[in-house]
């Protein structure tokens, strides 16, 4: 994973990148860093959403307090989905854990808000 993030960073290659943690993934199935890593990876630098979902929910399996993981599902369910039920339900179970997390806190109010947006569209429409 660490050769991806230097690939990563010196070059921008990210199909090379994405070929070195595919080989650390499978090199160490259960190593939850590389897993929580490349689905960071997969979300913020190739958008492939679903296979980084697959990547945290394979961490929250050995894991199930993965604030991360839990986080990053949520921006999932927000960003991808517009879901914010589940997104407020996974920024909620995420709180449970780290109650203090800044990124958590930070997430949860901009749901709360885009919530409120969709909240002032319809009721535009209505009117």
């Amino acid at each position: 994973a660490e050769c991806a993030d230097v690939v990563m960073r010196g070059r921008g290659d990210t199909e090379t990148a994405d070929k070195f943690y595919q080989r650390a993934v499978q090199g160490f199935p259960r190593e939850e860093a590389i897993q929580f890593a490349y689905g960071c990876f997969l979300q913020e630098h190739t958008g492939d959403t679903a296979l980084a979902e697959v990547m945290y929910r394979k961490v929250l399996q050995t894991n199930p307090k993965h604030v991360g993981s839990i986080n990053n599902l949520g921006n999932i369910a927000l960003i991808d989905r517009n879901d914010t039920h589940a997104a407020e339900d996974l920024y909620h179970r995420a709180m449970e854990v780290q109650p203090n997390d800044l990124t958590v806190l930070s997430n949860y109010g901009l749901m709360l808000h885009k919530r409120a947006l969709q909240q002032h569209a319809n009721v535009s429409k209505i009117t």
